[in-house]
């Protein structure tokens, strides 16, 4: 269940109290969204950008109830071009708590592909720790080390703390063991990590290899995600700090593509269409700073 903190009991209050609770807190910062906006002024098209972000939102709201589980609570704070999504670790029970992770992984993968599939891409910060989430405070040290996260992810991707990491690789074991099966498909599913700075990060594509799509629609998907990420890479040829950024997003697009066709269930749908012409992603991102400025 995804909540605003009114709709549903919140657990981080308790008695007219605040509570700090053990939570999941990701913290995102949409790129680019000063940009956004001063072209949408320009345009005159200010509210319509509002009420694309506005739509977007929403669906975070109910992505949650298109789980047939016992899932996770989930809280979503929008400031401007900030995002807070917290969810408290409510069950010790191997088969609840691996289903509650479950539902909030899908949860976060979905809401960053629906946000790439709209031309907004993201960069964050994914930890496990101290939190507390109301419609007045926002506190915890879980989203100090998100924020931190965020401003070394240098490139639209959202980074996991080794804390994190370490739990979705026990969340893998046991869900096979659950499941009686050997391994995930799709190396660990729900992250990657980058060969290049060894980062792990969410690998929101996978989102389009649940059951929420159809064939049909998860390679037309696949296509539409190609294409936003073609087009900003000629855009933004002039603009080696912006072009850096969606090089590594067309390098992961065909990352994510080399996995299907190594993947037994999938790799029939494989096509080298699928990719980024690699001409467009060839060239070596210069260096970034934390705040994700090329030097």
């Amino acid at each position: 269940m995804v909540s605003q903190g009114g709709a549903m009991p919140n657990p981080y209050m308790k008695g007219g109290k605040p509570q700090l609770l053990e939570s999941y807190c990701c913290y995102i910062d949409i790129l680019g969204f000063k940009k956004m906006i001063e072209q949408a002024k320009i345009d005159g098209k200010e509210k319509e950008l509002l009420i694309n972000l506005s739509n977007i939102n929403k669906l975070i709201y109910r992505l949650g109830e298109n789980n047939k589980i016992d899932g996770a609570n989930i809280y979503l704070k929008v400031f401007t071009d900030n995002i807070i999504i917290g969810s408290p670790v409510e069950h010790e029970q191997p088969l609840f708590l691996e289903n509650e992770f479950a539902v909030l992984m899908d949860t976060l993968l979905q809401y960053q592909l629906i946000l790439a599939l709209n031309g907004f891409f993201i960069r964050g910060g994914f930890t496990l720790g101290a939190l507390h989430i109301s419609n007045k405070v926002v506190f915890g040290s879980s989203i100090v080390e998100a924020y931190v996260l965020e401003k070394d992810a240098s490139f639209p991707r959202i980074v996991l703390s080794e804390t994190l990491a370490q739990r979705i690789n026990i969340h893998n074991d046991n869900y096979c063991s659950l499941l009686n099966k050997n391994s995930i498909p799709i190396e660990n599913s729900y992250i990657l990590k980058d060969p290049a700075d060894g980062k792990f990060y969410i690998n929101y594509l996978f989102a389009l290899l649940t059951y929420f799509y159809s064939n049909d629609d998860r390679w037309e998907k696949l296509n539409k995600h190609k294409k936003i990420v073609q087009e900003n890479l000629i855009k933004y040829s002039e603009d080696l700090d912006t072009k850096a950024k969606y090089e590594w997003v067309g390098k992961y697009h065909n990352r994510f593509c080399k996995l299907i066709k190594a993947d037994d269930v999938f790799k029939t749908f494989y096509s080298k269409d699928m990719e980024i012409a690699p001409e467009l992603v060839s060239t070596q991102p210069r260096p970034l700073t934390g705040n994700g400025a090329a030097l």
